[in-house]
């Protein structure tokens, strides 16, 4: 049986990849708390993430103007990869806001 992640758009995969890496690392910071090299790995990874993102979301852009009978998939398949940003600027927020008030929450 085939996986049906496998089966969605690249766009797509590459945003769920994002959300997921990025929630473990978010849930990890809770979990090992003392664990100081997680905000390390939480930053090389925010990196990495929006660097692969912004190349998706660019060839998304490009595929937007190139092929207009395309236009309503495409403009859903950017605004899932785009959404990203919110939920990482929400984690981002949440762990910073922790560190400066040295609480879980």
């Amino acid at each position: 049986m085939e996986n049906k992640i496998l089966m969605l758009p690249f766009p797509i995969q590459v945003a769920l990849l994002s959300f997921l890496i990025g929630t473990i690392l978010f849930l990890s910071y809770f979990i090992f708390p003392k664990w100081d090299n997680i905000i390390y790995i939480g930053i090389l990874y925010v990196i990495a993430a929006l660097f692969t993102n912004i190349i998706v979301a660019i060839n998304l852009f490009i595929n937007f103007i190139t092929e207009p009978s395309q236009r309503k998939k495409i403009a859903i398949q950017t605004a899932i990869v785009l959404a990203n940003v919110p939920i990482a600027f929400v984690y981002f927020s949440i762990i910073i806001k922790s560190i400066t008030s040295n609480s879980p929450f």
